[in-house]
């Protein structure tokens, strides 16, 4: 519910610095497991390819999930974009 209003503001242009920074607690509800944060990696990366992007900076920033550490959080990012350069 948060990242759908979120994204009703965005949408209108009338997103608050608090309403951006509240984004990244709707963030972190969601990629609570290293399965979905594997995914959400895998996505990002495909769709910048898809919009024909050649090199990015993926910026985010490791935290133990239920899962996982916060060493495995780098190592499962690290996994997803080892997978999706072969």
């Amino acid at each position: 519910r948060a990242v759908r209003r979120a994204r009703a503001h965005a949408a209108l242009g009338k997103l608050t610095l608090d309403e951006c920074f509240a984004r990244f607690g709707a963030i972190h509800r969601a990629l609570s497991t290293e399965a979905a944060l594997k995914r959400v990696a895998a996505e990002v990366l495909a769709d910048f390819a898809a919009d024909g992007v050649r090199y990015l900076e993926i910026r985010t920033t490791p935290r133990a999930l239920r899962d996982v550490d916060a060493r495995g959080y780098v190592c499962a990012v690290l996994d997803s974009i080892g997978k999706f350069e072969r």
